[in-house]
């Protein structure tokens, strides 16, 4: 019995040993695997043509107590004209897929992203992967909160149909207003950098302890894209 407690008591020693040593290994592990996630979504954004169709329709009367909802509408849109049975399935089958989009879109938004300058106005889906991607402007995971310290990281296409998701990016300027609406409040963001970073520069995702920043990245130029556009903002109090 004396000696099996002893056994015990060293094996203890040697978990709290190791304890810090594998706390350390697992952050370590879970850091690159997000930066991983980072950098794949970095480098997914090259222009790309989508057939998506949507049409998002913001309230100008949201306020503190209204919920997104209720002040975004979703609209999909057909062109086809006096169709044969193929030509109406093929119609009933895309508006139907285009108003399962809409509806994800409004249960898994977590903002609306709007540049009064460039005259967009488009919701934000959490989480930067390929498919969000395909449907608007989306947030990376990990990074910063609306409004609160940290760097808020939006991605996004620009499409090659014009003023399509950040399409019209590179028209922006210092001074410009970003504005993001959330059921947190409406925050808004002076741009006071614009600039390019390689595809894989996972730096611009980085926040500081000190700064309200926002960040929004896609690909340039248009067509062959060589490098990342990055617009940044600080936090208007």
């Amino acid at each position: 019995m004396k000696k099996l407690f002893s056994w015990l008591l060293i094996l203890v020693g040697i978990g709290v040993l190791l304890y810090p040593t594998a706390q350390t290994q697992y952050y370590q592990y879970k850091q690159e695997k997000m930066i991983s996630s980072w950098e794949e979504s970095l480098l997914t954004v090259d222009s790309i043509e989508t057939n998506t169709e949507i049409t998002i329709e913001v309230d100008s009367s949201f306020n503190n107590d209204s919920s997104l909802s209720d002040v975004v509408s979703v609209n999909t849109t057909t062109d086809i004209q006096d169709p044969s049975n193929n030509e109406e399935e093929e119609r009933i089958a895309k508006e139907e897929e285009e108003k399962r989009k809409a509806e994800y879109i409004k249960e898994n938004m977590e903002g609306i992203l709007v540049i009064d300058s460039i005259d967009l106005k488009l919701p934000i889906i959490r989480g930067a992967s390929a498919e969000n991607m395909l449907l608007t402007v989306t947030s990376f995971k990990n990074t910063g909160i609306p409004g609160e310290i940290g760097n808020y990281a939006i991605i996004g296409h620009r499409n090659l149909t014009y003023g399509r998701n950040f399409n019209r990016l590179g028209e922006m300027k210092v001074g410009d207003i970003i504005k993001v609406v959330t059921d947190n409040g409406t925050f808004n963001y002076t741009v006071n950098e614009i600039f390019l970073v390689l595809p894989n520069d996972v730096g611009v995702l980085f926040g500081t302890k000190l700064e309200k920043r926002i960040t929004l990245i896609t690909c340039d130029p248009m067509g062959k894209p060589t490098h990342r556009l990055i617009i940044r903002g600080n936090i208007i109090e």
